[in-house]
């Protein structure tokens, strides 16, 4: 507008819409900034408005200088709790296959459990009652007290110490790393995603236009009431992770712009798909000759690139680069160590657990003779 108004000689004085955009419709019902424009209070109205047809039913249009697109943004994804912390060393596969392992072990010492005693002395040793826990304990870097005398039991007993060595090696290594840094899931990406979220969607009013034929959206909308920048406030608020409970519908430019007055820290993300794709142009009106003006100077300023270049600068569109993480070493705190402590709450109650099976077994003697053959 600066452009136009040194190319035609004229100044610029700004209005706010009290209403925001608001809806065109006929004289006297039309709401917000089509009100304004409608009753001539206002020689035209510019800020991002798409073409429309009600629009151009009670306005008259200009040429589209821009074209933009509607969409969510999304909240950061939520982070990873501190007993998924535990597991974040390692990949999915890698713990099925340690599961897998655990799970061999177990089958192992439960057919050698039915054999002879010889077959059982061969395999891990004369005189060792417990093989099982024993293996988990061999895991987790405990010794045992009586290790196997013969060869292949101590060659077995070998493997499994340097399995374990090294398993724990890898899985401490990474772990101080895990431990601090502030992990999160992925944030949404899909129209799709977002409906299995059962997050809000927060929009402007005419924002419901778009999902008047998907009531599980109209369900689940929260309209942000007028205020001055209210739906960048609301977007501004993801970035500061205030907003948590829902995803806001908002032009594309509008999450740009707040990415690049912000901090990294205050990145806020976009879903992948769109809701809608739209020209952008001003509108004036009805009785107004400034449109066949100021379309003759659209068409000159926007093949010349100017358009672009005042885009770019305005905002930072690269939605999908990831913050880098600065990685400092730091003391751990509790906070860190929560999940520890719940893994050792769970081991406490397994541990109170069996002594009160130890306390029951007397008394069912059926059991004890199960457990003792199954154990011992």
């Amino acid at each position: 507008m600066q452009v136009l108004a040194k190319k035609l000689n004229f100044s610029l004085a700004w209005k706010n819409s009290p209403g925001q955009w608001g809806f065109a419709r006929p004289i006297g019902k039309s709401t917000g900034l089509m009100k304004m424009t409608q009753q001539e209070k206002v020689h035209f109205a510019i800020g991002c408005l798409a073409m429309d047809p009600d629009r151009y039913r009670y306005l008259k249009a200009g040429v589209s200088h821009y074209t933009s697109k509607i969409l969510f943004a999304v909240p950061h994804g939520r982070p990873y709790t501190a007993l998924e912390k535990l597991i974040g060393p390692f990949q999915t596969s890698v713990l099925v296959m340690q599961a897998f392992v655990l799970l061999v072990t177990c089958v192992v010492v439960l057919i050698l459990r039915f054999t002879n005693s010889k077959v059982r002395a061969f395999v891990y040793g004369r005189g060792t009652t417990t093989p099982l826990l024993n293996a988990i304990a061999i895991l987790f870097g405990v010794s045992i007290s009586r290790p196997p005398v013969r060869n292949f039991a101590r060659t077995l007993l070998f493997l499994w110490l340097m399995y374990g060595f090294i398993f724990a090696s890898l899985y401490q290594g990474s772990l101080y790393s895990y431990l601090q840094k502030p992990m999160h899931y992925p944030p949404l990406k899909t129209m799709q995603e977002i409906d299995r979220s059962g997050l809000h969607y927060y929009m402007v009013d005419i924002g419901t236009r778009f999902f008047v034929h998907n009531p599980s959206i109209v369900r689940r909308t929260i309209i942000i009431p007028p205020g001055k920048d209210s739906l960048g406030l609301m977007v501004a608020n993801l970035g500061l992770n205030q907003l948590t409970d829902g995803v806001v519908l908002t032009p594309m430019d509008l999450v740009a712009y707040n990415n690049r007055v912000n901090p990294r820290s205050r990145f806020v993300h976009i879903a992948r798909e769109h809701v809608s794709v739209f020209p952008v142009g001003l509108y004036y009106p009805k009785q107004s000759a400034l449109r066949d003006v100021f379309d003759e100077q659209v068409r000159m300023i926007v093949p010349s690139g100017l358009v672009s270049y005042w885009i770019e600068r305005y905002g930072d569109y690269d939605f999908f680069a990831r913050p880098i993480e600065k990685s400092e070493p730091r003391k751990l705190s509790n906070a860190h160590l929560v999940g520890a402590y719940q893994l050792y709450g769970c081991c406490l109650g397994v541990s109170v657990g069996v002594f009160l099976v130890e306390l029951t077994v007397p008394r069912l003697l059926a059991l004890g003779a199960f457990l003792r053959r199954l154990i011992d």
